[in-house]
């Protein structure tokens, strides 16, 4: 064979062994170009799925934030109600007529026990509770020894002084007591039926 012969072999060898090493790497960054592809795609889902996630996060929160301030906005309004219907009931008390008034509180007098102290009325219910008041709880009462005295401390009602005791009967501390005991009931009364849900 001829020196020719033999370097065109050596080149036609070398070429393919070029075009083998070519088609193999190109064969290897095809496959790291999908790899790649692959990898990109999951990546742009997966932050977008984190995106979607934060988002969701961020919408329940606000969901959530106006729920508390819903919840908040309702029970300040139920409260002013229950608050507007115990002054009305408070109202109403002061609205009777003076005779009422007086065996009402003379009643109070009697559940006391006591026929004699200092009796101490509001400044505001000077002509109320006065000597046409006492007579009416003698009535009820009998025989009774009470020193009459306006208080400038407290508006309506009357306390009972008896030596050490006091008998607190003022409107005011009636009212609040009556509210500690009744408010679970008025708020059962007036929101029970607003509270049950409509597929119940």
């Amino acid at each position: 064979m001829s020196i020719e012969g033999i370097i065109s072999k050596i080149q036609d060898g070398s070429d393919q062994k070029i075009d083998d090493i070519k088609k193999e790497h190109q064969s290897k960054i095809a496959k790291l170009k999908a790899e790649l592809a692959e990898y990109e795609r999951k990546a742009i889902e997966k932050a977008e799925d984190k995106a979607e996630i934060e988002a969701e996060k961020a919408f329940q929160q606000t969901i959530n934030r106006s729920e508390a301030d819903l919840r908040k906005e309702l029970l300040a309004e139920k409260q002013k109600m229950i608050e507007m219907i115990f002054e009305k009931g408070k109202q109403a008390i002061l609205d009777l007529d003076q005779s009422e008034l007086r065996e009402r509180y003379a009643r109070i007098l009697k559940s006391f026990d006591q026929t004699e102290g200092t009796l101490l009325v509001g400044k505001e219910d000077n002509d109320l509770l006065n000597e046409d008041f006492l007579a009416k709880a003698r009535e009820m009462i009998g025989e009774i020894d009470y020193k009459l005295e306006v208080s400038q401390n407290f508006d309506h009602g009357l306390m009972l002084i008896a030596g050490r005791i006091q008998f607190d009967a003022r409107l005011d501390q009636l009212y609040l007591e009556l509210k500690e005991r009744l408010t679970d009931d008025v708020v059962g009364i007036l929101f029970q039926e607003s509270e049950e849900s409509p597929e119940s």
